[in-house]
């Protein structure tokens, strides 16, 4: 059981540091620092490695304790410290979600509104349903 709450707290330890770093990213990206969150994107990689590393150790730990007791539950192998790392996992890993789900969010709104800018400024030809050709800039004419 040691082993495999030393795997369950590195894992956790992981999903507190994506969660740290997605809000740091949620902050970045509303004060338009793109920079610092591309230079982040290093360690998030690293983070999701090292946690999927110790999802599959805490796998094979569980695998192995069923297959030693093929006729228990689950429930009935683990102790209440594990089956208490297993809810935070639980937990952090909505709460990953959920930040997740706000960066993305937020990231499309930001790619609308340069895509939509480009748009107006840089002219470019539109094709509506019948065929017809149209220039859609305002802003900028280019003459050849």
């Amino acid at each position: 059981m040691v082993v495999l709450h030393s795997h369950l707290e590195n894992a956790l330890n992981q999903l507190k540091a994506l969660i740290d770093l997605t809000e740091r990213d949620i902050r970045d990206i509303k004060l338009a620092k793109h920079a610092e969150i591309f230079e982040r994107n290093h360690q998030k990689q690293l983070a999701i490695q090292a946690f999927e590393k110790e999802k599959a150790n805490i796998d094979a730990q569980m695998l192995s304790l069923k297959n030693q007791f093929p006729n228990k539950e689950m429930s009935e192998l683990l102790d209440e410290k594990t089956s208490d790392f297993l809810n935070q996992m639980r937990e952090s890993l909505l709460v990953l979600k959920e930040k997740n789900l706000i960066y993305s969010r937020v990231a499309f709104a930001v790619s609308e509104f340069y895509s939509s800018l480009i748009q107006q400024i840089i002219p470019h030809d539109t094709c509506d349903y019948k065929g017809s050709r149209h220039v859609g800039s305002h802003f900028l004419r280019v003459q050849a």
